[in-house]
């Protein structure tokens, strides 16, 4: 009770403080032709801080603002925009609010009382906040998606050090927090960014995300963090090869179900065959038992990575002309590849697993899921059995009964019609 009336406190004396001073220095329109006000914060570096007119109803009926990173006064000197100073109920009708690239400090309670809020974008130039950022509803309508751009969260300048108030004080059901790449481990670190004041004083639950290609596959690397395969994927890395009587590689992979927990500093490839050219979220950093990944010939990186070395072959996984599967890359000739940001590529030994062959080739990754699902390994008996020809669709499925279309057939492309 005493620290909620201490907290009452400050917030009257900020907003007295505020009563007592003008409200604004100077007016300009925006690239929609709606007025917006500024006050002056800091006038050596020309920095200001979007303000309020003198009636406090200046963006009463507004539903959209847009805060440009630089604006005008009356005599064209100009000023960067680094904070937003108004909040409680300013804007009640407001959907979409699009924040400054050079927003540097947010006070308390920037954002409260914006109650038709359905997606809040908080840019990465975020440098200080003073307690609560998040408190849209209102009562209102529930924000729907909050995207926190920064890497790591920003410095919590509330004066009360040893309560830092939290970021948040909303209800999250329903509400989706993204987070990027491999930045789950810096925000839950922060006991203000880690837990909810509102709702049930929950853990903030935080998602990352990453986008699927048009065949339902992506890869992905994280530096910092484990990761939980979400509801309706699959994961698996890559042990070896080995040749297999159609003439494909028959890979030795290792499939992994949704819900399992993949250590950090693994390189593997995701699959969702629903969700095809979406982006899907994921949550990291997450307690639990880690899967066994020993092994595993993918090879990743935080930043962009050339990986290259004798005794190896090298390839990018990507969607090529025998569909998705893995491919040397431009003129490279399996010498080595250049793997992007958290993706993946496969570093394949010439000896020892089996064989890495001269061109592209695709792995089964159905049989893997069927392994990971039955327990029992699909492969065909050479000895016993007469040979069947090996057929994978142009999204590297393998496909028992082809129709009408083009397949690739013992690694060469034919057309069933």
């Amino acid at each position: 009770m005493k620290k909620f009336l201490l907290l009452f406190f400050c917030f009257i004396a900020v907003q007295f403080s505020k009563a007592q001073s003008p409200t604004y220095d100077f007016s300009a329109v925006n690239d929609d032709g709606l007025t917006l006000y500024y006050k002056i914060v800091d006038e050596p570096n020309k920095k200001v801080e979007l303000a309020e007119n003198n009636t406090y109803d200046a963006y009463k009926t507004f539903t959209k603002i847009v805060i440009p990173d630089k604006v005008k006064n009356t005599a064209n000197v100009e000023y960067t925009v680094m904070r937003v100073g108004f909040g409680w109920g300013a804007a009640p009708l407001l959907k979409e609010l699009v924040l400054p690239n050079t927003l540097e400090d947010l006070t308390w309670q920037p954002f409260a009382g914006l109650p038709s809020m359905k997606k809040f974008v908080l840019p990465a130039s975020l440098k200080t906040n003073n307690g609560i950022i998040f408190q849209f509803n209102g009562g209102g309508v529930p924000c729907e998606e909050i995207y926190i751009l920064g890497t790591t969260p920003p410095r919590n300048t509330f004066p009360m050090p040893s309560y830092p108030y939290p970021a948040f004080n909303m209800n999250l059901t329903g509400t989706k927090v993204y987070l990027p790449v491999d930045c789950s481990l810096n925000y839950k670190a922060r006991e203000d960014w880690k837990k909810n004041a509102g709702g049930s004083h929950e853990d903030i639950p935080y998602l990352e995300q990453i986008t699927l290609n048009a065949n339902g596959y992506a890869s992905l690397y994280l530096e910092n963090e484990n990761f939980e395969i979400p509801t309706g994927c699959t994961a698996y890395i890559v042990k070896g090869s080995k040749q297999s009587g159609g003439g494909y590689p028959d890979a030795d992979i290792k499939a992994f179900a949704a819900g399992s927990i993949i250590p950090k500093q693994t390189a593997f490839i995701l699959e969702n065959l629903n969700e095809k050219g979406k982006t899907i979220g994921y949550h990291a950093h997450v307690s639990g038992t880690e899967e066994d990944v020993s092994g595993n010939l993918l090879v990743g990186s935080a930043t962009e990575t050339e990986f290259s070395g004798t005794g190896y072959k090298y390839y990018i996984f990507s969607n090529g002309v025998l569909g998705q599967g893995f491919y040397h890359q431009g003129t490279r000739k399996g010498e080595s590849i250049k793997v992007k940001a958290h993706r993946a590529g496969l570093k394949l030994p010439i000896t020892g697993h089996g064989f890495a062959p001269a061109k592209e080739f695709i792995f089964d990754f159905e049989a893997a899921k069927q392994k990971l699902t039955t327990g029992i390994s699909v492969r065909p008996n050479n000895e016993t059995a007469p040979k069947e020809d090996v057929i994978y669709d142009l999204q590297g499925r393998r496909v028992n009964h082809p129709t009408r279309g083009i397949y690739i057939v013992n690694g060469k492309k034919r057309v069933f019609n």
